[in-house]
């Protein structure tokens, strides 16, 4: 049987994760500056040489042809006598407008440069911010990967912020993977994402590893934490996901930690996934806040590995 692509959940998450995305500079613009400035110069240049030519006048019908013998200047002083011809030596005019022509030209030449030098940069900040979002990115899914939630976690508890957290693990994923392929589980990877970055919007959704998930919630307590997470619960139960025209369940675990006495991220995770756990424990779909004295339950009881394999690359 040929199984048929189910929703594009793909879409919705990218279009999210990529609106803060660098955006490739407008080709064409030096090269288009570049000839507005040669057309300049060019007009200059031409203004200038006109200019020089001082007050030749016409070689019409003031012209006597003769050995040696100028024409009859129609110039001021000529008095239409025939001169000897004689180079005309530059007036002060036409020096000026040289030099005017040729610092226009300079200055035209170092504002091309600039502009390119400039087009260069913009360039080269974009190929950085591309590779950075791309580092960045799950490929899967499109939202923020493992790298970019450590670090933005790192940086809310070093500033002292205050950070909370809600560790999402999808429950029986293996289950889906083994009766419906490993297409229908990157499906159900994709709507997850998708239906929780709508769900807590503006707040970051990371995918941490393979079927977890991560959503970091800065400046709240654990009231407004379990909030947060209670609606991650309800995206994923009112809307079904289907693959292939068949409606698959998808079901999801979350543990709330609060970073209310400690500074270190690799403790809050901790605690999340503890408070997973019991989540898991509790039954599907629930979501459990971790408390002080809390401890570990049994890993052969919920089926999940503990926190250390899970956070191993």
């Amino acid at each position: 049987m040929v199984e048929t692509p189910g929703p594009d959940w793909t879409a919705v998450a990218r279009n999210r994760a990529n609106e803060f995305a660098p955006r490739r500079p407008k080709k064409g613009r030096t090269l288009k500056l570049c000839g507005r400035v040669w057309l300049v110069a060019r007009l200059a240049v031409t203004a200038g040489q006109k200019d020089l030519d001082g007050c030749a006048g016409e070689r019409g019908s003031g012209v006597d042809i003769q050995p040696n013998i100028g024409y009859l200047s129609s110039c001021p002083g000529g008095e239409g006598k025939p001169q000897p011809r004689q180079p005309k030596p530059p007036t002060r005019k036409g020096t000026a407008v040289a030099f005017n022509v040729l610092l226009a030209a300079a200055i035209l030449l170092q504002a091309a440069t600039l502009t390119a030098g400039y087009a260069i940069f913009v360039r080269q900040r974009f190929t950085i911010a591309a590779l950075l979002h791309r580092s960045t990115t799950d490929k899967l899914t499109g939202i923020p990967n493992r790298d970019a939630a450590d670090n933005r976690l790192s940086a809310l508890m070093s500033h002292g912020m205050g950070a909370s957290i809600a560790f999402i693990d999808v429950d029986n994923f293996k289950i889906i993977n083994d009766t419906h392929g490993h297409r229908a589980g990157d499906a159900a990877l994709r709507y997850v994402a998708a239906r929780l970055t709508e769900a807590v919007e503006p707040y970051m959704v990371a995918r941490y590893s393979g079927d977890e998930f991560l959503i970091i919630i800065d400046r709240t307590g654990l009231f407004v934490a379990q909030l947060i997470a209670r609606a991650a619960l309800r995206a994923i139960d009112e809307t079904p996901f289907t693959y292939a025209n068949k409606i698959i369940p998808v079901n999801i675990s979350i543990g709330v930690a609060v970073a209310d006495d400690i500074d270190d991220p690799a403790e809050l995770l901790r605690r999340a996934d503890h408070a997973m756990y019991h989540a898991k424990d509790n039954g599907d779909m629930t979501e459990v806040a971790w408390m002080p004295g809390m401890t570990m339950p049994d890993p052969s009881t919920t089926g999940r590995r503990t926190f250390r394999d899970a956070t191993t690359r």
